[in-house]
Order: C-alpha cells, then structure tokens, then sequence
C-alpha cells in the first residue's frame, strides 16, 4: 500500500465519535447498512495505519538512542 500522511489521533477520534461501530437497524435500507460498513472499513483501515506510524515513530525513537 502507498504511504499516507501521519495520521492524528485527534482525527481518529473524531471520526469515531461521527461514525460510531454499532449494529444495523432493522429499519435500515440494505444500502445504508454497507454505506455504514464502507465508513468502518475506512476508519478501521486508518486506525491500523495509525497505529503502525506510531510503532515506527517507537523503533526509530530507540535506533537514535
């Protein structure tokens, strides 16, 4: 996968608050229900992206000392 920017936690945190993990609806179109499964996906993905710049940042952060 291509590089993305840093990603901030602050970001992530918001789009968690925005697009909450929760179950579907009984009331949802079955539209709705995978254009709510799209956001996790893109949230989800971010966060394990965010996750690995943070690991990275650790490991170098280590290699300097």
């Amino acid at each position: 996968m291509d590089q993305l920017p840093v990603i901030p936690n602050d970001l992530l945190d918001a789009l968690e608050q925005r697009f909450p993990e929760r179950c579907p609806e009984p009331e949802w179109s079955e539209r709705e229900i995978w254009m709510r499964v799209g956001e996790r996906r893109v949230i989800r993905l971010l966060r394990r992206v965010y996750e690995q710049q943070q690991e990275n940042v650790l490991e170098n952060t280590h290699v300097l000392r």
